[in-house]
């Protein structure tokens, strides 16, 4: 019976060799979208899958109170905990912790910026990784490090490097010898990515850091073993005291609570624990997985509407075969197998097609965020279980109703000739329609990126984001002689120094005012830091390099802390800021520093003196920033040597993530667009042939009697035309209403998306579509009618 079933099948896929062509090929595109996004899927599926034995190990995770309580879940504790809580809890076996700082790595020859982990000699025996070279027992020891595979390679190539020695040299130029223990593999989708494991040992002897002492400035993730599931509740319970001794010793950095979930928890990801609140990575955002899983979901709807339509249409060739088998005692129940194992057939081709496009297309998609994961890195087994899924829901989907539809006729009425399907009824029109409403919905996605991306690039956010150039990562003379320096270049317009960040600060520290005490953002800065960056004062007047008082006495605030204080008279008020009275001189006008919300932080800016610059900023237009950064690379080599040079533009700093979220959305916008107007047209392409199959005889009439081929054409696609009005007005309204909540959503400043995008895209859409059936229809036409109605 098998046997039979596959014979005819592969009959009929070779008498409708280019249906099948079609078809595959849609429904391999379409199942590649699906298989992309199952990578995103099972990348926070299979996090942390890496590591073994993993049931006994918990994160330690905290929330903060006050003026940081909106800050969020997040994973840095303070040092001690770890220690205190493995001694003092009953239910805790053991602790250890990461902190992770970018710094710099060298050999006699090479050197590079990388991310290091340092941890606590024992962090390899809670998380055993596999191994390429040497073995992580030695790490127990302090002057070992340990190598991914890929900055071993940067360092040595393919050579085995145990034993060879690294320099590991930190921001104040202190620098360590350490040697080569071991090279670890992992994959992507790990908590642990640094470039190199280093015992936090080090970094605490050159920081002067106490590990027992709870104010000091240094936090770490930290997780716990403890003796078995049954003991969480009495941990989270006995943590509860730690919080009010890390209060009593840290009065800037308020803590809430602290408490422990597992180590694999899906908590663990983007949406929960922003970047800047712990040093491990996270799943990918869920919310962006759901939405790219929606839309590429949408996609393979839109191939298997092809397959339903494309088998309605070719179930006009089969009718006598239907009824034939019929007489013959063939049962309904079998034709519908029948119908249906040639779906799944077609589906096992599209699967192959789907996986040769998602190998390219999910690489594609994860370089976007510019994570190195793709289909290969998933759990096969896992993989194997979604393709047999996926292929039985495509058979549901695209061979139920056809099968059923096309079976459900007596034989005689098939046999006598009197019978012929109805072409496009209610259920493929309905099909075709929403087809084109999800193309224009998603080319109006892409429109709607593009003008929004413009929109961010040009929003006026208080400073200027387009004339600045910045160096990072430098000691205080070295500041000062790039500083000089980059005043010698004749397009230079102003320079620069702070401390901390370019727009963000130095974090949020604890003032008062009067009684009051809150965390204010702090800005450390020289003279020229308004002008070189483009903020404005609105009251009062900016720091004089000259006027000592400026360093000691003086702060400017912005409108924020203003409007917190309500104060009427700004100028003159008194601010205490680490145990030194000082007076405010003006008032900075408020910036936005964040497009994701619009909240407005308190912000208190200092001079310091050039013994403490740690970065340098520089102004010129834009189009000569290029060759500055030309000419600052050269100074660069001669005064700093062992750092490889760092500069970035504040276009970068300030809009790097939304304007990269933006961009990578038109991208994904218009690829899925594309593909679902090329499913669609497609799909309109079948149901012309199905009309056009039903009224041959009519058209070949029609000429007969001298109607022209466009009328014919005009005749014919009047159903399309309303079908294709249908899909206009209600893809226009699925996209406009998606991409209005997407960026209510997501974004504090976005643009109104109006009624241009809207219309484009459905003329665009529905442009094509009738092209595609005028085409058909005027091929048909074209025919000689004396050999449609002698077939007739």
């Amino acid at each position: 019976m098998i046997r039979n079933y596959l014979l005819i099948a592969l009959r009929n896929a070779r008498r409708n060799k280019v249906y099948l062509i079609i078809n595959v090929l849609g429904l391999g595109l379409g199942l590649a979208c699906m298989l992309t996004a199952y990578t995103f899927f099972a990348f926070n599926q299979e996090f942390d899958s890496y590591f073994s034995d993993t049931d006994n190990i918990y994160r330690v995770q905290r929330t903060l109170a006050g003026e940081r309580a909106s800050q969020g879940i997040g994973e840095r504790i303070p040092l001690p905990l770890a220690v205190t809580a493995s001694e003092e809890i009953s239910g805790v076996q053991e602790a250890t912790r990461v902190f992770a700082a970018s710094e710099l790595l060298r050999t006699d020859d090479e050197v590079f910026s990388e991310y290091i982990g340092f941890t606590d000699t024992n962090f390899f025996t809670f998380f055993p990784f596999q191994i390429k070279f040497g073995e992580t027992g030695s790490y127990t020891g302090t002057d070992k490090v340990i190598l991914n595979e890929e900055l071993a390679s940067k360092f040595f190539e393919d050579k085995n490097p145990v034993g060879q020695t690294l320099t590991l040299r930190f921001g104040d130029g202190q620098e360590v010898s350490l040697t080569v223990g071991a090279v670890v593999t992992y994959p992507e989708n790990t908590s642990f990515y640094y470039d190199a494991f280093v015992p936090l040992s080090h970094y605490l002897a050159i920081g002067n850091h106490n590990q027992d002492d709870w104010a000091a400035g240094i936090r770490s993730n930290t997780f716990l073993k403890l003796s078995s599931s049954q003991a969480v509740n009495e941990v989270n319970t006995q943590l509860e005291k730690f919080v009010a001794t890390a209060n009593a010793t840290d009065i800037t950095y308020k803590y809430r609570d602290f408490w422990v979930i597992p180590f694999r928890d899906s908590r663990v990801n983007e949406n929960e624990i922003r970047g800047d609140a712990t040093y491990t990575n996270r799943r990918i955002n869920p919310v962006a997985t759901i939405i790219f899983g929606t839309l590429a979901f949408l996609i393979l709807l839109l191939a298997c509407f092809n397959l339903t339509n494309t088998s309605i249409a070719l179930a006009s060739r089969r009718l006598k075969e239907i009824g034939i088998r019929k007489v013959m005692g063939g049962m309904r129940h079998q034709l519908v197998v029948q119908h249906l194992l040639e779906i799944i057939l077609i589906g096992v081709l599209a699967i192959g097609v789907g996986w040769l496009i998602a190998q390219y297309l999910s690489v594609a998609f994860f370089n976007l965020w510019d994570t190195p994961f793709s289909l290969d890195d998933v759990n096969l087994w896992n993989m194997s279980l979604a393709l047999v899924l996926l292929l039985v829901l495509v058979a549901m989907i695209a061979g139920l109703y056809p099968a059923i539809y096309s079976t459900r006729f007596h034989p005689a009425t098939i046999l006598k000739g009197n019978l012929k399907l109805k072409g496009s009824n209610w259920f493929t029109r309905s099909l075709l329609s929403l087809q084109f409403a999800l193309s224009i919905a998603l080319l109006i996605g892409g429109f709607v990126a593009i003008s929004n991306t413009e929109y961010l690039q040009n929003l006026d956010l208080g400073y200027d984001i387009h004339e600045v150039i910045s160096l990072g990562g430098l000691e205080p003379p070295e500041a000062q002689m790039l500083l000089i320096e980059a005043q010698q270049h004749p397009k230079v317009k102003i320079v620069s120094a702070l401390r901390g960040s370019d727009i963000w600060g130095n974090g949020s520290k604890e003032v008062q005012v009067d009684t009051a005490t809150f965390a204010s953002r702090i800005f450390q800065v020289d003279a020229n830091y308004l002008e070189t960056v483009g903020m404005d004062i609105s009251v009062g007047r900016g720091f004089n390099a000259d006027r000592a008082s400026d360093y000691t006495e003086a702060v400017l605030v912005n409108v924020a802390f203003v409007e917190k204080m309500n104060w009427d008279d700004p100028i003159n008020q008194r601010i205490l800021y680490q145990d030194t009275a000082r007076y405010v001189i003006g008032v900075v006008q408020n910036i936005v520093n964040n497009l994701y919300d619009n909240e407005q932080r308190p912000s208190l800016f200092r001079q310091i003196q050039p013994e403490r610059y740690s970065k340098v900023m520089i102004k010129a237009a834009p189009d000569d920033l290029a060759e500055i950064d030309e000419y600052l690379q050269s100074r660069w080599k001669e005064i700093v040597p062992f750092e490889p040079y760092e500069s970035s533009y504040l276009t970068q700093a300030a809009m790097y993530y939304p304007i990269r979220e933006m961009r990578n959305l038109k991208k994904v916008y218009f690829f899925l667009a594309v593909l679902g107007g090329l499913l669609a047209v497609a799909g309109i392409f079948s149901l012309a042939q199905i009309n056009i199959a039903r009224r041959n005889k009519e058209i070949g009439v029609r000429k007969v009697l001298g109607a022209s081929v466009a009328k014919i054409i005009n005749t014919l696609n009047r159903e399309f035309v309303w079908i294709l009005a249908v899909s206009a007005v209600l893809g226009g309204g699925i996209g406009y209403l998606y991409n209005w909540a997407f960026l209510e959503n997501f974004y504090a400043f976005h643009i109104e998306i109006g009624l241009f995008p809207l219309i484009v895209s459905g003329v665009i859409i529905v442009g094509i579509a009738l092209l595609t059936t005028s085409l058909t229809i005027r091929r048909t036409a074209n025919t000689n009618p004396a050999q449609v109605l002698r077939d007739e």
